[in-house]
């Protein structure tokens, strides 16, 4: 956690709102979050200030701040990649809202020309953020620090042949392969699960076990779970999940197995069962019905 729904919600609300804005103070401190930058903070402050926010860009479970480019100190486009970890959040105030330190968690704040400000907070300081370079990878530009993660199921430049093709001559679990951020980025635990049972596989399959058009329907359904949590806001259990108006998100109502041992298949009625799969839980209907549940209307600050 966050997983791709979770860092779309937050990338999509923040481009809404700071795109075309201009920085103009930044204020960190010497927490882990900085540990990639040569300088701790001090990068991330020189990186950022005095630059125009010309784009949110996103990759599986990273999104980025695509900077106006510095040609005139011969550094290209820089922008700020963002990994928010297990417990990672952007918070986006208002004009007039916010001041530095404004939360008890907060490592970053950032002033922009609108009076508005960002708020980056990390409880427990598992995630990171970065100064990178842009790089052309394909038709797109990706960060330099995140090209070894691989095009996500709902990027234009995933390509399901040599995915397919790469799963097909391995003997991991599908499940391994479904988390393998080099194969495929943005699917977590959570969503694994979820394709799992709409695909109907026991997540101890190995990858060669599967057909080309087993495969096609795996990915086909990660997609389209992937698109209804987004529709959702992402996943919420608890507070460390938000999006930047510090909202939750309720694809928790819709959740078929992950999360729901003892309780009964949405499909089948059947306890759904959990066990320890590569030192990762591993939820799964014991009859593979793959039914999903009907979708559920959410309840403004309710997490369940």
């Amino acid at each position: 956690m966050p997983e791709l729904p979770e860092v779309e919600t937050i990338s999509s609300g923040l481009a809404r709102r700071i795109v075309g804005r201009t920085v103009t103070e930044v204020v960190g401190d010497q927490s882990r979050l900085f540990r990639h930058n040569p300088d701790g903070w001090e990068t991330v402050s020189r990186a950022l200030l005095h630059r125009e926010i010309g784009a949110v860009g996103r990759r599986g479970k990273f999104f980025w701040l695509a900077l106006a480019p510095q040609d005139q100190v011969g550094d290209g486009t820089r922008c700020l990649v963002i990994h928010l970890g297990m417990s990672g959040q952007v918070h986006a105030q208002l004009a007039g809202y916010s001041v530095p330190w404004g939360h008890k968690h907060e490592h970053l704040w950032v002033g922009l020309d609108n009076d508005a400000s960002l708020s980056f907070v990390d409880q427990r300081q598992f995630g990171h953020l970065t100064v990178s370079r842009l790089e052309p990878a394909g038709p797109a530009l990706i960060p330099g620090a995140i090209r070894h993660i691989a095009p996500d199921p709902l990027e234009a430049a995933f390509d399901l042949v040599a995915v397919t093709e790469r799963a097909r001559r391995s003997n991991r679990t599908v499940k391994s392969l479904l988390l393998d951020q080099g194969l495929v980025s943005g699917i977590g635990n959570i969503y694994a699960d979820e394709t799992l049972f709409r695909s109907r596989w026991p997540g101890w399959t190995r990858g060669r076990e599967l057909s080309v058009d087993d495969w096609a329907q795996v990915f086909a359904h990660a997609r389209q779970i992937l698109t209804e949590a987004i529709a959702a806001g992402g996943t919420s259990f608890d507070e460390l999940y938000v999006n930047v108006e510090g909202d939750p998100g309720y694809f928790s109502r819709s959740l078929a197995v992950y999360g729901r041992e003892g309780k009964p298949c949405p499909g089948c009625g059947q306890p759904i069962e959990r066990i320890v799969l590569e030192k990762r839980s591993h939820f799964y209907c014991p009859s593979f019905c793959g039914e999903a549940p009907p979708a559920k209307v959410p309840e403004s600050g309710n997490f369940q």
